[in-house]
């Protein structure tokens, strides 16, 4: 499951960009597909979510366009009590463990192995080109200087870095993951072994 759809409402994430100053609807569609490339959201997110965010009182509108992309908004201070409220909450709340994919293994019988294994096995290769994809998005943001100075010295820098990082990180540990549970329904652990500390490097299981 992709990081920012999993966690993060496509809503969210383009209220998030008014914190910055007024934008045009154009430009928050641009930085959508841009910053979140890993997110799945429907390209015309941003024709339902602007229009949502305002009727709320999020944002409003301070310049209409000669056409919707060039329409300029900005946030309210409701919107910023708003976006300020999800992000404790949400920082609060557990991760969701119910997966699809989990809750089907869970409800399998031996006869599924088979088509577990080949669905993990794709999930597996999926998240390789995840990998691949994220690494060349940080090489690029990397190599066009926009993480500032290599001191560390830039702030928004040190985000962005972080950020682009965290992506790439992501999807490995979800290659791991697939890879470790297909071995598992494999049968190929003694299931008396116990999992390994969480602040030991290596695999999960000892």
């Amino acid at each position: 499951m992709p990081p920012g759809k999993g966690n993060l409402a496509a809503t969210q994430a383009i209220l998030s960009f008014f914190l910055d100053g007024p934008d045009t609807h154009g430009n928050v569609r641009d930085r959508l597909r841009r910053e979140y490339a890993d997110a799945r959201w429907s390209r015309s997110i941003t024709d339902s979510a602007i229009p949502s965010l305002a009727a709320q009182g999020y944002i409003v509108l301070i310049t209409a366009g000669k056409k919707r992309g060039d329409d300029l908004y900005e946030i309210t201070e409701l919107g910023v009590e708003e976006f300020k409220r999800w992000i404790r909450e949400s920082s609060r709340a557990p991760a969701p463990l119910r997966e699809p994919l989990l809750l089907w293994i869970e409800r399998s019988t031996p006869d599924e192995l088979p088509a577990l294994l080949a669905i993990l096995s794709e999930s597996e290769r999926a998240a390789r080109r995840e990998v691949k994809r994220a690494k060349e998005r940080f090489d690029e943001e990397r190599d066009s200087g926009a993480f500032g100075p290599p001191d560390s010295s830039d702030w928004n820098g040190r985000v962005g870095y972080a950020i682009y990082a965290d992506r790439v990180i992501y999807w490995r540990q979800q290659v791991a993951r697939f890879g470790t549970m297909r071995k598992l329904l494999k049968g190929d652990r003694n299931l008396h072994q116990r999992l390994l500390p969480d602040d030991q490097p290596g695999s999960s299981y000892a």
